[in-house]
């Protein structure tokens, strides 16, 4: 599932739970409240009292708390891409705090997003990332590609499209995330100044094996 529509569920779990909540705010107010005739009669109008009211709104309520922490909780199940040879990582790939502009993942924020997981055999490897951003200030966006905890990349992009490629080794098999860190965010509304960032693919190759040592952890 991609991240930006996992966004927008996780936001519609919430407000469903919240309206729910606010329902049985509003019966426990009509029984604070019920000794003042006309503010009673207000607000059972408004509360539909009754007790399958009360146990539908329940259940909505418990229905959203769930989808929000389901939908929020990392995706363990994924299928594991595997790196043979070559593999293309684009905007279907990856999730986190990001959108998608003309096909491109875009990043108006600063924050990280991850790939799913990946089959990685021992090795060397190379990264080639295709990403570009306005320049504000002087300074284009800042990214950092790691994967897991390994850190490949740390540059500043071109104000245009255009590939950096970058090399790593893993001596074991491991199965890993590529995370991509936007680090310098910038906002100005009155001077209408805002530095953002987009991400065409990120390509790993495999450059070159070696026997296979017990995986790393």
């Amino acid at each position: 599932m991609k991240g930006y529509s996992v966004h927008w569920l996780i936001l519609g779990a919430y407000l469903l739970w919240l309206m729910g909540a606010a329902y049985l705010l509003s019966v426990l107010g009509c029984r604070i409240f019920g000794r003042i005739g006309r503010f009673r009669t207000v607000l059972e109008r408004f509360t539909f009292s009754g007790k399958r009211w009360t146990a539908a709104v329940l259940f909505l309520v418990a229905l959203g708390v769930f989808l929000t922490v389901v939908l929020s909780a990392p995706m363990r199940d994924e299928e594991a891409l595997s790196v043979n040879d070559r593999l293309r990582l684009g905007k279907e790939n990856f999730f986190g705090r990001m959108d998608v502009k003309r096909g491109n993942i875009h990043m108006s924020e600063e924050g990280l997003i991850r790939s799913h997981p990946l089959n990685l055999s021992a090795g060397a490897y190379r990264l080639t990332v295709t990403a570009g951003g306005n320049r504000v200030l002087g300074e284009t966006a800042r990214l950092q590609v790691y994967l897991d905890r390994l850190l490949i990349a740390d540059y500043n992009v071109d104000t245009t499209f255009s590939s950096r490629t970058f090399s790593f080794h893993l001596s074991g098999c491991k199965t890993a995330r590529m995370r991509l860190l936007y680090l310098n965010d910038y906002y100005n509304l009155l001077e209408k100044l805002d530095r953002n960032v987009q991400i065409e693919e990120m390509i790993v190759e495999k450059v070159s094996s070696e026997r296979d040592t017990p995986p790393e952890s």
